[in-house]
């Protein structure tokens, strides 16, 4: 469907002559602030040329494909020339929009420095690019995949290593640009503290392996997969394993847990600030990719019980595609709390400091409301309930009607 979908439009392109007489360069429109801006400011390369006439520039951007993929195939300036003509042309634009991919990430972007305290992940430091650790203070070091370098996972037992436990696997933020697996350690002790084998997740980022969202995806499927196979050597129980994690780590662990059978799906989501709509702020040549792995994209009916933290003057993930992510698996009637956080920003959820509405920090409020809908889930217990499915917003810990909206207090 790709192919017909690049051939038909290539056939467009074949079907516009150019009446220009002199290439010329130009970019998009310029975006607007938050997601969109940050995904075009992840490209590594310039941003795309286009040839013609200011009417054809203007019309529909076919000018400005045409161009593009010409300087891919080239790798230099090219010479003008008519049209795109024949059906292998067309099959050569789906593997260079493919290539295309490889120089962008897509959607969640790195803090600048200066809002690293309260607006970013954790080893999102001013250098841009921490270097993964072999160890992890307490942890065991386990390689569950050697594609490009050692992918490893960082396993915390609980004190009783004879029964089976629960689960939970974390994956780190940063724009699958960077960041740290150290990210989310002190949730993981805190897990581990209540009786889960907790595991810490690295998978690869552009800034260390010159790779993209969807090799980042291919990772974080692998390290559950793994998990999911080793359950009983690690004390695991199957049927109680969760995934976690935040910012782009939230689209990792929401996307691995859509895209598994339901015979391997996890039995829930604990999800903070996630990016999960990569379409929209997506490039228009990049959107058939994005779809692939944006959970706002895949079948809300695959995704299980689900809880989501986000701040609610969050800039960088706008809540807008958390309540509309969430209210699509309560429609379907599935199980989604979201808890909104008033004046918190991106990665809120590390912050230790009281806040007065709370009566506590925002790590240990999310924590306590994760540990609450992880026992209604029955991870904790013996006998499995699901949680009711009728909190797409907000409210209290038992969850709201549909619908209303009430901030986390």
């Amino acid at each position: 469907m790709f192919v017909m979908h690049v051939t038909g439009h290539a056939s467009k392109i074949g079907a516009r002559a150019n009446n220009g007489k002199h290439a010329r360069r130009c970019r998009p429109p310029s975006q607007p602030n938050g997601l969109r801006r940050d995904l075009l400011a992840s490209c590594s390369k310039p941003a795309l040329p286009c040839h013609g006439s200011e009417a054809n520039r203007k019309s529909s951007g076919t000018g400005q494909y045409r161009h593009f993929l010409r300087e891919a195939a080239h790798g230099k300036e090219p010479i003008v020339r008519s049209r795109l003509r024949t059906r292998a042309t067309a099959l050569a634009c789906s593997g260079l929009l493919l290539l295309s991919f490889t120089s962008c990430s897509l959607g969640d972007p790195v803090p600048p420095p200066d809002v690293n305290q309260n607006g970013g992940e954790p080893g999102e430091a001013s250098s841009g690019c921490p270097q993964a650790p072999d160890q992890v203070p307490g942890a065991q070091a386990i390689v569950y995949d050697t594609k490009g370098r050692p992918l490893r996972l960082f396993v915390l037992r609980p004190a009783d290593r004879e029964k089976r436990h629960p689960a939970i696997l974390f994956f780190f933020g940063g724009g699958w640009r960077t960041g740290s697996v150290r990210a989310f350690q002190d949730q993981a002790k805190a897990f581990q503290h209540r009786g889960f084998v907790t595991i810490l997740a690295d998978y690869r980022v552009r800034c260390r392996d010159d790779t993209t969202p969807l090799a980042s995806t291919r990772d974080a499927r692998k390290a559950y997969e793994w998990v999911f196979d080793h359950a009983t050597m690690l004390h695991i129980d199957k049927s109680r394993i969760v995934l976690s994690g935040g910012s782009a780590g939230g689209q990792l662990a929401a996307a691995v847990a859509m895209l598994a059978s339901k015979k391997r799906r996890p039995a829930a989501l604990v999800l903070f600030n996630p990016a999960v709509d990569l379409v929209t702020p997506a490039a228009w040549y990049l959107k058939p990719f994005a779809r692939r792995i944006s959970p706002s994209a895949l079948d809300a009916k695959n995704a299980p019980p689900t809880i989501i933290f986000h701040g609610q003057s969050d800039t960088r993930v706008p809540i807008t595609t958390v309540r509309s992510f969430c209210g699509a698996i309560v429609r379907v009637g599935g199980a989604c709390r979201l808890w909104e956080y008033p004046g918190q920003v991106h990665g809120f959820y590390h912050d230790t400091n009281p806040i007065g509405y709370l009566g506590r920090s925002p790590f240990d409020d999310t924590l306590a409301k994760a540990f609450e809908f992880l026992k209604d889930t029955a991870i904790f217990g013996v006998t499995r309930r699901t949680p009711r499915p009728n909190a797409s917003r907000g409210g209290s810990g038992r969850g709201p009607a549909p619908g209303r909206t009430r901030p986390a207090s």
